[in-house]
């Protein structure tokens, strides 16, 4: 009998923390993340290559983020 494949981990996703979850959600959604009460997570999003800034400085999710995201909702 043929093994299943396991899930694809991708690295990062068990490291983040909830309030960054829920700004992952967030800027995915177009959801205020100031009245969520996680904008304390912003630069650290920015850092782990989740979230960037674009040309008007408005948040917006990398293609690695949406990725974490499906995943996440998987």
């Amino acid at each position: 009998m043929p093994r299943k494949p396991k899930p694809i981990a991708i690295l990062g996703v068990d490291s983040l923390s909830v309030s960054e979850r829920v700004l992952l959600f967030c800027v995915a959604s177009d959801t205020d993340p100031i009245k969520a009460g996680v904008s304390s997570a912003t630069q650290v999003m920015i850092l782990k290559n989740l979230l960037e800034r674009d040309q008007g400085g408005h948040l917006v999710i990398t293609d690695f983020g949406r990725r974490v995201l499906v995943s996440l909702i998987n």
